[in-house]
């Protein structure tokens, strides 16, 4: 059956395979968790901003209930110049601006209700109007205006609900208190004013039309089916409060306003039935305690809602913590049970493992005990079985390869010995060629500047002797052998040449550090490349053999530079150092690499390496690609001090 497993899963240890797993359950426990907190989270600053709106609600509500009751008795005390109206319009006054005061802190406190605190400034501005011109202005005009701004007042506070979150959910326990108190009562209350107003000015004397009848039998209409609508929403309200506390509180006032609103119905419809009010003391008795039952009613139920919105938020806090603690302990309890098996698995796989690595290194006395009766624990059964197996298979086997490694390795050792002994007889056949070379070269090098350079000497001096024995007009053949004579002057030239190339003369005559200083400068004037040189002031004592040795080695070093380096510069030591002869070459070329140092087609290095290892010493090449390249030749001056290094293992033998 062909298994899909990503190449990156089968990399990962068994132990992070098992984290990646519990990270796979825990992620979306953990998005659970978020969304759950993000949903109470929003419920939260959902009531929250209730509370906001609240705090713009309930002054403006004071101010609705105050501003009536301060035109009347304001507008009652000029007219009838009455002490205690006016005494009571001064105290509502100072209501008033309490109330106004409060809204303009809250504008301060919540900038975000920028549009509810232009229109609260613009009713302040409309009612301090108002209040300036109560000496000039009549009762049913001045009522008209107060209803007016009331009307706004009223507006604006369902507008505060709108923007506040309130009243937009009737899922929420405070939704039916909520309409009471945002629609419901100040509805009434506004009706209430306006039948007031008209009855204000039958009492004054002034005549209704037949449309202002109608327009009281409307209104008395009105807030009679709205007093049946406001104990409606306060009944649904009462059974949405779980505890019933809400009902203990407001069943109380709500029964004293409802009452209060109907007997002021009743009244009206008797003074509309009989064309006739009942005395002004009396009708404003009734009307003023039904207007304070609805504001006490209002005031009751705004304290109520704030107490209703601020429960919610700490239950919904509550359950916030409560969903937390939750999840944390299914977190903690997978937790422990993952590190639990995970660690059970690991600990398993582990011995597995270690054991495995010790039966690869050779150790078979290695098992492992898993005290398990699953997979892993029958996997290690067998597991121990197997090296039980293999081990007793390998002693079998290592008894029968000893005898046989034993006679193999005599027919090594004696294999070995004849290898040695033919490697001594080579290196002694090419020490013994190197010499033959070196003393050809010398007695090539000889012949060539004795025997070819005295005879091109003769020929130049019997053509000179020629060419002074010409006559004046035998000019041709002057230059003829002018040209002669400088052939033969570059023949001298190029048998010198090729005498110091085959044998340096300056080498047997001079002794190394002079052979080394020019064939240095022959370089340089030959391929341009600098040559940098630190040598001894004095010669080095050594025999010709190990000189000779030395002077190959540099000029190889030499031939690889022009070759291969491509090298601007070359610096050249030579010295003493304890018993040891060393020269250095560094040049600032291309570099050379471990492969090709290494290689086996790399004559010249062999060579030079050869070279110095016959004579007990050892040559050492450095570099890397791009870096330049370093050889260092270490010859002893007492060979029997020295130890012999093998040029191509580079290892002390």
């Amino acid at each position: 059956m062909v298994r899909f497993e990503p190449k990156i899963i089968r990399n990962i240890k068994i132990a992070w395979k098992l984290r990646l797993t519990a990270l796979g359950f825990l992620l979306p426990v953990a998005v659970l968790l978020y969304l759950l907190v993000s949903e109470k989270n929003i419920a939260i600053d959902f009531a929250e901003k209730e509370l906001k709106g609240m705090e713009f609600i309930e002054p403006m509500g004071e101010l609705y209930r105050y501003m009536w009751q301060y035109d009347r008795e304001a507008i009652y005390g000029v007219s009838t110049k009455s002490t205690s109206s006016l005494k009571n319009a001064e105290t509502l006054s100072g209501k008033i601006d309490e109330a106004f005061r409060r809204l303009h802190e809250n504008e301060k406190k919540f900038p975000s209700y920028g549009r509810i605190s232009d229109d609260v400034r613009e009713i302040s501005a409309l009612r301090s109007g108002l209040i300036h011109n109560v000496k000039r202005d009549t009762l049913d005009k001045k009522g008209f205006r107060s209803l007016e701004l009331l009307q706004m007042l009223r507006l604006e506070m369902i507008d505060v609900g709108n923007l506040s979150n309130l009243i937009l959910d009737p899922r929420l326990d405070s939704y039916y208190l909520m309409n009471s108190v945002l629609v419901r009562i100040p509805e009434e209350t506004f009706q209430l004013y306006q039948i007031i107003h008209y009855s204000d000015r039958i009492n004054n004397g002034s005549r209704l039309s037949s449309d202002e009848v109608s327009r009281v039998l409307e209104l008395n209409g009105l807030l009679k089916s709205n007093i049946a609508k406001t104990r409606i929403v306060m009944q649904s309200a009462f059974e949405r409060n779980a505890g019933g506390q809400m009902e203990r509180v407001l069943a109380s006032r709500l029964s004293e306003a409802v009452s209060r609103a109907r007997l002021f119905t009743q009244v009206v419809d008797s003074a509309l039935k009989t064309k006739k009010m009942p005395e002004k003391l009396v009708f404003e008795n009734i009307s003023f305690q039904a207007v304070d039952a609805n504001f006490r009613l209002w005031k009751s139920s705004s304290a109520e809602l704030n107490l209703v919105i601020k429960e919610r938020i700490a239950e919904l806090n509550n359950n916030k913590i409560v969903t937390l603690i939750a999840v944390g302990i299914i977190i903690l309890f997978t937790t422990l049970l993952f590190i639990f098996i995970s660690g059970n698995v690991t600990h398993s796989v582990e011995q597995l493992n270690e054991a495995a690595n010790r039966v690869s290194i050779g150790d078979l006395n290695a098992s492992v005990d898993i005290n398990a009766k699953d997979e892993l624990g029958n996997l290690g059964l067998n597991f121990n079985k197997m090296v039980s197996e293999l081990r007793s298979f390998i002693k079998e086997r290592t008894e029968r390869f000893e005898e046989t490694e034993k006679e193999l390795t005599n027919r090594i050792y004696l294999h070995e010995k004849q290898e040695e002994a033919t490697s001594q007889q080579l290196r002694n056949l090419s020490s013994r060629l190197q010499s033959i070379r070196e003393e050809e070269r010398t007695v090539i090098a000889r012949e060539i500047h004795d025997e070819l350079g005295q005879v091109l000497t003769v020929l130049k001096i019997q053509i000179s002797l020629l060419s002074n024995k010409l006559r004046s007009d035998q000019q041709d053949l002057k230059e003829k052998i002018e040209k002669a004579s400088h052939v033969i002057d570059r023949t001298v030239d190029s048998v010198q040449r090729i005498s110091a190339k085959l044998r340096p003369t300056m080498l047997d005559d001079l002794g190394l550090v002079p052979a080394i200083e020019w064939q240095a400068q022959d370089f340089q004037n030959s391929t341009g490349i600098r040559c940098s040189l630190s040598l001894p002031k004095e010669e080095i004592e050594m025999d010709d053999e190990k000189a000779t040795a030395i002077f190959r080695i540099f000029q190889e070093a030499l031939t690889n530079v022009a070759r291969h380096a491509k090298a601007d510069l070359i610096k050249i030591y030579m010295g003493i150092e304890g018993e040891n002869l060393i020269m250095g070459i560094t040049d600032d070329g291309v570099g050379i690499t471990e492969e090709q140092i290494r290689d086996p087609r790399s004559l010249g290095l062999l060579g030079m390496k050869e070279r110095a290892y016959i004579l007990g010493g050892s040559v050492t090449i450095s570099g890397e690609a791009g870096s330049g390249t370093s050889l260092r030749v270490t010859i002893p001056v007492n060979e029997n001090k020295q130890k012999r290094i093998n040029p191509l293992t580079e290892k002390t033998s």
